[in-house]
């Protein structure tokens, strides 16, 4: 909503990542496991003195370097390339939370590139200590981009922390010390090693002549392969043990992670019984076809085993931060409120385009909320240049009024409804406050922080509800009233809010109630949880994500195309994370086959009601409204086989040139009505 949207037609944006990251990940394993293994046989061969087995592995290092270094950096940068386009509010939410950790991490992924670099060419020319050095160098800088890595993706399933909560503190530690950080490094290392052995043996029995150290290689590989294997069963034990709620009710209920879990543990339970057969029992015999099989193997339970990982994080994309469809949790009631096409800036251009072709209807944010169009301008290339078009965008007055041709401003007229008011004093007057204390959209806030947030916000005046004719305004002692209708209603506060504000009773109430702020450990958690527990998921959907507002009824007056343009606008921004349209990856269209538009704006205004893994609807009821009748006209009917009568039986017709004799023999046959029911009820 924040960002422009990505639309992959049939793949879907987040499942465009999933394939870059797999293809990433199949090596980046192998170039941990791979270094480890590495290391530990290039220092056991110089220790041995063993110069044909020390051979065989330098020239696996020229592969490994090969494989490892320019498609595992390709890979790498093609992750960053589609998170940033793909989940751009997620990325940013990662990066401004742990943008040190990464910093580090490439620190360690440089130092790492060296050191394999440096093992490589200098093999022969480097002492026994030296090479040895220069091995375990690599195998550490490799292992060690691993846990900075596994601490930002666990932190992504439960952001819950192992010493304090990173959602009241937002410290790094608290976000990279998480629950899940523990059990999926070490996964992640026994997986790294079990897959590194499989493409060991099978390079080893595809590449290297001498039986003796085929056979000697498979050897060395057993122990590591049934080490990695036992760190992975720990490590996924920890992490089904530290699952959050909603993630392991998805992997109970959702049918495509049951059968995905259970074929990742048919996966384990072949590859440890081809060891057993195979590199176990009969070293020596081990073919290239065996090892290749392995590594195919590996490789699928890799695939598997990060399917199921990243489904059940539903309905986050990073855990009670931001939601799959990249919107802030904490900003779910402000959407509701507001609507959902105006709080972004790409989506409002494309109102404010919509705007001029219905000059007579309220439609652009500047209309229907008061917000000069400024304040949500459209991207720099898309803003006209003076010369190229006879209206320049001008830049909007301090007061916050519409600009003018002689200079002067005017405060925009805002009498629509309750929104309209807010919005603005919560954008504009807000952001102007001395001690507003938490940025817009801000994914973490501190407690102080949230103190002086409810300090300014108890200060603010409470406005009539929505298109509600007969509201009456109560307003804050502090700040002038802002009435339901009239020429001007936010004029007297967008005046006393500008230039040099009084503030001195807002300043107060911020210092009290911050002072004032208790953690929420102070309330018991039982009672709190049991409370909680009595309500209907709807009474929980209205208290958290607050009510729904009607929004402008404006835009159901234009046109049908143009209605289901701004339906497709709100499903790309709100569902294609998880849905493609009609065809392809859990396309929609024919999940809701058979529904008018009035039950799928039905459903759409409750979607986290029944299924708890769908994020809350984030928008209003015109634009549920619009999202319903865009996707009816995706035409997903029932199928013709399912509802259907059964076609009248043709009755069957005497010829005239019958004889008497057989019309009469015809007659005595045909059943008596009576008769005729009787046997149909025997049918």
């Amino acid at each position: 909503m924040y960002y422009p949207w990505l639309d992959v037609p049939y793949l879907t944006a987040p499942m465009l990542i999933a394939v870059i990251a797999l293809l990433h990940v199949f090596v980046s394993h192998y170039a941990v496991g791979g270094g480890l293994l590495l290391a530990r046989e290039n220092s056991y061969a110089s220790r041995k003195e063993d110069a044909a087995y020390r051979q065989y592995w330098k020239k696996h290092a020229k592969f490994f370097i090969l494989l490892t270094v320019p498609y595992g950096a390709i890979t790498g940068v093609g992750i960053w390339f589609t998170i940033g386009l793909s989940s751009p509010l997620a990325t940013e939410t990662l990066i401004r939370t742990f943008v040190f950790g990464w910093a580090i991490e490439w620190c360690f992924f440089l130092l790492e590139i060296v050191a394999g670099f440096a093992l490589y060419y200098f093999w022969d020319k480097f002492g026994r200590k030296a090479s040895s050095f220069a091995g375990w160098l690599y195998a550490f800088s490799a292992w060690l981009s691993l846990v900075l890595i596994t601490g930002i993706t666990s932190f992504m399933l439960n952001s819950s922390g192992l010493i304090a909560d990173w959602e009241s503190t937002g410290d790094f530690w608290h976000a990279f010390l998480n629950v899940q950080f523990l059990p999926q490094m070490i996964a992640r290392t026994g997986c790294a090693l079990t897959l590194g052995t499989f493409y060991v043996m099978a390079h080893a029995t595809w590449s290297e002549k001498n039986l003796d150290v085929r056979e000697q290689v498979v050897k060395r590989m057993r122990a590591p392969a049934f080490l990695g294997i036992f760190l992975l069963a720990c490590g996924i034990a920890g992490w089904l043990f530290f699952l959050p709620e909603s993630s392991r009710l998805t992997l109970e209920r959702a049918a495509a992670t049951n059968i995905f879990a259970g074929l990742f543990l048919a996966i384990i339970a072949g590859i440890v019984l081809l060891l057993i057969v195979g590199p176990c029992f009969r070293p020596r015999e081990t073919s290239f076809g065996a090892a290749l099989a392995l590594l195919l193997m590996g490789v699928a339970g890799v695939g598997v085993a990060e399917f199921v990982r990243e489904a059940v994080r539903k309905p986050y994309v990073v855990d009670r931060v931001v939601y799959g469809n990249q919107i802030y949790r904490k900003d779910v009631a402000k959407l509701r409120e507001v609507g959902y096409l105006y709080t972004g800036t790409w989506t409002s251009y494309e109102l404010d385009k919509l705007q001029e072709k219905y000059p007579d209807l309220t439609i652009s944010a500047e209309r229907y909320l008061g917000v000069p169009t400024t304040r949500l301008a459209a991207p720099p290339w898309l803003t006209p240049k003076p010369g190229d078009e006879a209206v320049e965008t001008k830049e909007a007055p301090a007061d916050g009024g519409t600009p003018t041709d002689d200079g002067s401003s005017e405060v925009p007229d805002n009498s629509q409804t309750r929104v309209g008011a807010k919005f603005y004093l919560e954008t504009v007057a807000y952001q102007q406050a001395p001690q507003g204390g938490v940025t817009r959209f801000s994914p973490v806030a501190t407690s102080a922080d949230a103190g002086a947030q409810s300090a300014f916000s108890s200060a603010l005046p409470t406005l009539p509800e929505a298109n509600s004719p007969s509201a009456t305004t109560q307003s804050a002692s502090n700040l002038p009233a802002i009435p339901a209708s009239g020429n001007a209603p936010i004029s007297d506060a967008a005046s006393s809010l500008q230039g040099e504000p009084d503030l001195t009773s807002v300043d107060d109430n911020v210092d009290e109630l911050a002072n004032a702020t208790q953690p929420l450990e102070s309330v018991s958690g039982d009672i709190s949880e049991e409370i909680d527990r009595a309500k209907s998921p709807a009474e929980l959907d209205l208290e958290i994500n607050g009510p729904i507002s009607q929004g402008n009824l404006d835009l159901l007056k234009v046109e049908k195309e143009d209605r289901l343009s701004l339906g497709r606008m709100v499903f790309l921004h709100h569902c294609n994370s998880c849905h493609a349209a009609e065809h392809g990856y859990s396309a929609v269209a024919p999940m809701i086959s058979g529904k008018s538009a009035a039950e799928l704006k039905d459903f759409a205004m409750r979607l986290n009601h029944s299924h708890f893994y769908m994020p809350p609807w984030s928008g209003v009821e015109v634009e549920a409204e619009l999202l319903g009748e865009y996707l009816e006209s995706l035409g997903a009917k029932v199928p013709n086989n399912v509802f259907m009568k059964d076609k009248p039986k043709k009755e069957r017709v005497v010829e005239e040139t019958t004889t008497d004799a057989e019309a009469e023999s015809t007659h005595s046959a045909t059943p008596t009505p009576s008769e005729d029911a009787n046997a149909e009820l025997l049918e």
